[in-house]
């Protein structure tokens, strides 16, 4: 009797039956290619954004638009319980100790929304069905979100410090020279954007893969590695977008909103290589000559 030959393990990198690595590899674009990915270009996101867009959009309004509503009224009802708040001028304390729990509570509630969007978003791309399901789903994570959220914020906060500390003791050696801390300033908003940039995917990571708050900021860095100039050229066209929505009597957001926010989900998938919706939904191959910037 031959003995027992054990398999030999899952190369794939979607095989959810793998077996786990020791090391944080987060799903790339160029470690594969198949039938619906998007290759990460500016123009093809947009394109295969506006396949999917057009193919469901009454879902994607639905969708983008509850959202905006539920968290409309979570304002709302949080400053009616502030305005109605008739506390006495001994009372201050307890007075911002309610104004504090009010703002906390806002800001998970709008998490949970914002993660429950993006999983509802990425469901749509991939052509799931019933996608608006996922919008209340995003529970699990509120609490890692919020505290990636932390650290990224931290971690923001001390690049500013360490690039206008030195900019305010040269000015002050060169005379108070307002010139090298206006450089100073310049400076930290570049370097803050492009850390803002390769940190952005971390949410997508976290709803879509299940990383934890050091894993996903990490996993978002190392996918955005040669793709941070391209997600600005990307957010920028989005800003655009929704501008030509503004002066389109306002009412061109309807469909401009929904469509930016659905585009940061198929530029996720397109980041991590993951497939779209069914095959003929998108085209089975990206010609030459079709936009790449």
């Amino acid at each position: 009797m031959e003995p027992e030959r054990k398999p030999e393990p899952a190369s794939d990198e979607l095989d959810y039956y793998a077996p786990p690595r020791s090391e944080l590899e987060p799903v790339r674009a160029d470690m594969f290619e198949g039938p619906g990915v998007v290759p990460f270009e500016v123009g093809r996101i947009l394109a295969a954004t506006w396949i999917v867009f057009r193919n469901r959009m009454w879902v994607t309004l639905g969708i983008a638009w509850a959202v905006f509503l539920l968290m409309l009224a979570t304002g709302q009802i949080q400053t009616r319980i502030a305005s109605r708040l008739s506390l006495a001028p001994a009372d201050r304390a307890a007075y911002y100790l309610v104004q504090f729990v009010l703002f906390v509570g806002g800001y998970v509630l709008s998490t949970w929304l914002s993660l429950g969007q993006n999983l509802a978003f990425l469901s749509v791309s991939r052509g799931e069905e019933a996608p608006s399901n996922r919008l209340f789903q995003g529970w699990p994570y509120v609490l890692t979100s919020l505290l990636a959220s932390l650290v990224l914020t931290v971690l923001l906060l001390g690049v500013l410090v360490i690039i206008l500390t030195p900019a305010s003791i040269i000015a002050e050696v060169a005379g108070r020279d307002p010139l090298f801390f206006a450089a100073g300033v310049g400076l930290g908003v570049v370097v803050i954007s492009y850390v803002g940039i390769r940190m952005s995917q971390f949410n997508y990571f976290i709803v879509d893969q299940d990383l934890g708050i050091t894993d996903s900021l990490r996993a978002s860095w190392e996918s955005t590695r040669e793709a941070a100039g391209k997600l600005f050229v990307l957010y920028v066209s989005l800003l655009f977008i929704n501008v030509a929505g503004l002066c389109c009597l306002v009412i061109g957001l309807i469909f401009t909103v929904p469509f930016s926010t659905l585009a940061l989900a198929v530029a996720y998938l397109s980041l991590t290589g993951q497939p779209l919706a069914p095959r003929e939904d998108i085209p089975e191959t990206w010609a030459e000559d079709e936009p790449s910037w």
